[in-house]
């Protein structure tokens, strides 16, 4: 059979971990496992990593390879699931980064075969690393048999340090990995969205899957449909000094509103190092985060020119918190310097940190 010619072997009395590393998909791999490993590599945690893609490809010149450990991640394809299964002795480490286990029909639709992966993964992992407290906990309200050890593995940055000198962009740049569903709930936000950059004569960068129908609304509008991660987070720092949206839903039915909790404050993570002022909707994950902007200094806030950013508890609130933040953009970038990068609060998240958490999984 095809995975028996697979070049891998579990190396049992290697004198330190080397991974192999299950890609879900490359984008996510990119931003869920590959920094965390190279920082583990760089801090000379681990010996070595290998990736793989959903086929079991090996993604290198290797034509082989030992490993130590498994990290896998979300859905894993049919011949991952095959080695895994083959593999069951192996510490197997599993990465998740949406609730997965209650994930609403239109997100996405689960299917018999998905499940039975996930279960397996979730019974079979020596541990899980999820992105945030909320989503470990949501987990094991899901799964309350779940025995595995569950590690919080916050999404991060190489270099919390933002490109020099920050001054003013004439630019709103709003990223969606996925369908932007704060949309669906507010649909008259993109008019009052058009009809605001118009006035100020800001260009509107969008970037992920967006209806090609939006950017007509706009005077000055770039689309960009994908980037990988790489690109991204230097394509967001080469527009450092711009102003960044980032959206999530707030009013949704229950079970819904509960998925879109539990995910990330990465779009905090995206701009901060990259040197953009985030705008963000209220939701849990922006809330909750501890990049989230503390209170300003008592000279703005009596003057009541600079709302907290992160205030939004709706669509219009979202509006009012752009329209602000253009009218004093200079200030702003400021603000989030004096708040976020002078105090260091950026540097926690950076990957050579954030991958100590990993250290007793791997070491």
């Amino acid at each position: 059979m095809l995975f028996d010619r697979y070049p891998f072997t579990h190396d049992r009395d290697a004198r330190r971990p080397a991974i192999l590393a299950l890609y879900s998909g490359n984008f996510i791999g990119e931003v869920r496992i590959k920094p965390f490993l190279n920082a583990l590599l760089k801090r000379g945690v681990i010996a070595d990593y290998q990736v793989v893609d959903r086929s079991m490809a090996m993604m290198g010149p290797l034509k082989s390879y030992s490993f130590t450990h498994i990290w896998c991640q979300r859905n894993v394809s049919t011949a991952q699931f095959r080695f895994l299964r083959r593999n069951a002795d192996v510490p197997i480490i599993y990465d998740i980064d949406d609730l997965i286990t209650s994930i609403p029909r239109f997100v996405m639709k689960a299917n018999r075969r998905t499940q039975t992966r996930l279960d397996w993964c979730l019974n079979n992992a020596r541990a899980i690393t999820v992105a945030t407290e909320r989503l470990g906990t949501n987990l094991l309200e899901d799964v309350p048999s779940l025995s595995s050890e569950i590690v919080v593995l916050r999404n991060g940055c190489v270099s919390a340090i933002p490109p020099e000198p920050l001054l003013p962009r004439r630019q709103v740049i709003w990223t969606s990995s996925d369908v932007p569903f704060f949309l669906d709930g507010y649909p008259a936000f993109m008019q009052g969205f058009a009809s605001l950059v118009k006035r100020a004569g800001y260009e509107v960068i969008l970037i992920g899957r967006f209806d090609a129908k939006f950017a007509g609304q706009f005077d000055q509008c770039r689309q960009i449909a994908y980037l990988d991660f790489q690109s991204y987070r230097e394509f967001l720092r080469s527009c450092a000094g711009a102003i960044g949206l980032a959206p999530l839903p707030l009013d949704l039915p229950p079970a819904a509103q509960r998925y879109f909790d539990a995910k990330s404050d990465i779009k905090l993570v995206d701009y901060l190092s990259a040197g953009i002022v985030p705008v963000c909707s209220n939701a849990v994950p922006y809330s909750t985060s501890n990049l989230f902007l503390p209170q300003l200094a008592a000279a703005d806030a009596k003057s009541g020119l600079f709302p907290p950013l992160h205030a939004a508890a709706n669509a219009n609130q979202l509006l009012h918190r752009l329209e602000t933040c253009i009218a004093n953009h200079a200030r702003m970038i400021e603000y989030v310097d004096e708040t976020v990068h002078t105090p260091g609060l950026l540097r926690q998240r950076e990957f050579s940190e954030l991958s100590k958490a990993l250290d007793r999984l791997f070491g």
